[in-house]
């Protein structure tokens, strides 16, 4: 793959289309990028019933990789490099009552991982230890909720940034993210159902030469959703009409590696409509309307000391027809 310079001829505030200059130098430094990577895994789980209330689970992994990786003419080998490793997972549940069950977790995990651009060689591979408690509860006939409290510490993060017209990549030496998730779901009334949920999340770098104590790019503080639907069932012919409505968001958050500027918080809204008629092979017909308020927003930055954002999707409508047979 030949890849051109950069082109800076195109002014992103005074967009002028059709008259940026075609290619005439090649970028030796980012031409035929390779990545290889190939990875074997087997995984073994069990739970044993200890007593009536007490439930026990665990479970081991274990994986071997190989990966290549490099660019640049002449070609530059980034990553090369072999390892395997066995990662437990743990867990114990306790039924208090028929209604409420207690739980407590924890897990390994192993991740190879590679790029064209590595500025340190052979990237190490990321690894977390995860821990979390939480409790589960059946409040009211269908109605369930949960919460959880978590406790995550990764080491060997990968992160990238630019250094002139270069992208390299690194890691940091450790990271950590904790905090708490509450979910609620079931049916309100016979007719109204609700599905909600919201999470606190504090994730920061805890030890790297450049980034420690920076908060980690595109971890929102908080987060929330909430759904609700209502169900017309004496519909003529004894269809049903459901409809209803919600939406997600996210707080502000951190879009470069050094929290040099934040992306604006979000909310998004959706609804949708939906007829089933009940016919010798049943039919539904569906109208969805995704981010219902045509708003722009910012699902993410590109995490490095770039500028750039992802923006999200606008207004979507979708109708769809489903037949049962």
């Amino acid at each position: 793959m030949i890849r051109c310079k950069k082109a800076k001829d195109f002014n992103i505030y005074n967009p002028v289309y059709g008259n940026t200059s075609k290619c005439t130098t090649v970028s030796a430094s980012d031409s035929d990028q390779t990545i290889k990577q190939e990875s074997y895994s087997a995984y073994a789980q069990d739970a044993l019933y200890l007593t009536d209330n007490w439930i026990a689970v665990a479970g081991i992994r274990y994986q071997y990789y190989t990966q290549y990786a490099g660019k640049g003419r002449p070609f530059n080998v980034n990553t090369d490099s072999r390892d395997e490793q066995w990662t437990p997972k743990l867990g114990l549940v306790y039924k208090l009552t028929p209604s409420v069950s207690l739980f407590a977790n924890y897990s390994q995990t192993f991740m190879p991982q590679s790029s064209i651009a590595s500025y340190i060689g052979d990237l190490p591979p990321e690894s977390s230890n995860a821990y979390e408690v939480g409790a589960k509860f059946e409040l009211f006939d269908g109605i369930t909720a949960d919460i959880a409290l978590f406790d995550i510490h990764k080491r060997n993060v990968l992160y990238t940034e630019s250094i002139g017209d270069e992208t390299i990549a690194k890691t940091a030496g450790r990271v950590r993210s904790r905090g708490v998730e509450v979910d609620l779901a079931g049916a309100l009334t016979e007719n109204i159902n609700i599905i909600a949920s919201y999470g606190y999340t504090d994730a920061k770098v805890l030890e790297d030469p450049d980034y420690a104590g920076k908060p980690l790019p595109n971890v929102p503080r908080h987060t929330g959703s909430l759904f609700l639907t209502y169900d017309i069932h004496n519909m003529p012919g004894n269809n049903t009409l459901t409809f209803g409505g919600g939406g997600h968001g996210v707080s502000r958050r951190s879009a470069t590696n050094g929290a040099d500027y934040y992306l604006p918080g979000y909310f998004v809204a959706d609804a949708f409509a939906a007829y089933k008629m009940k016919l010798q092979y049943p039919v539904t017909l569906q109208l969805n309307v995704k981010n219902l308020f045509d708003k722009t927003y910012y699902t993410s930055s590109i995490a490095t000391n770039n500028l750039g954002n992802q923006i999200g999707d606008p207004r979507e409508v979708q109708f769809t027809v489903k037949m049962e047979f």
